[in-house]
């Protein structure tokens, strides 16, 4: 029941969604980053790599500094089970270049690197098995990449595993898991 975020500033505002009053801010190096809640809610996660406590807010590992140069973002999302997070670094100017990493949620570790991966923000799968960001799709046990998978540049998996993806022409195009 809380919602996180940062506007430019070295502080991330957690706000209670009953009544948008502020429950705590957190001291971070995380501008121009995403943050993410863990999916049991006991944890949160910045995009400049610190990992923070629900309970008592406290700050449970860092890893070194992320320079964030003018002009670039961040985003994070942790993985079902909460045990890894990816982690997507944008450079937004002259040209927008993406890059994106697993982490381990316990320490920060690096767990592989996703060069087929270039959108903006990296999303799990609802099971773990596969990222998608952009147009293309990972398949995280193998780290096969399914390139240019989709005609638009942002897409996230539904619940259910489906795909939603935004296509070139501004539609939301929705394809939907087979099977296999």
């Amino acid at each position: 029941s809380w919602v996180a975020g940062t506007h430019y500033g070295n502080e991330v505002v957690l706000y209670q969604t009953s009544d948008l009053q502020p429950q705590s801010t957190l001291a971070t190096t995380n501008c121009r980053g995403g943050v993410a809640f863990s999916p049991d809610g006991s944890r949160i996660a910045t995009a400049s790599l610190e990992l923070f406590d629900t309970v008592t807010w406290g700050r449970l590992w860092t890893s070194p500094p992320v320079a964030l140069p003018t002009g670039s973002e961040h985003a994070v999302q942790f993985s079902p089970d909460g045990s890894e997070i990816v982690l997507t670094r944008c450079e937004l100017r002259p040209t927008p270049s993406c890059s994106s990493e697993r982490r381990s949620a316990v320490d920060g570790a690096v767990l592989g690197s996703l060069p087929g991966l270039s959108g903006q923000r990296a999303r799990y799968s609802p099971e773990g098995h596969w990222l998608v960001s952009g147009n293309d799709l990972v398949h995280v046990p193998t780290g096969r990449v399914v390139p240019d998978t989709f005609e638009g540049g942002q897409a996230l998996f539904a619940p259910n595993g489906d795909i939603i993806a935004g296509e070139v022409d501004g539609s939301l195009v929705r394809y939907c898991r087979s099977s296999q």
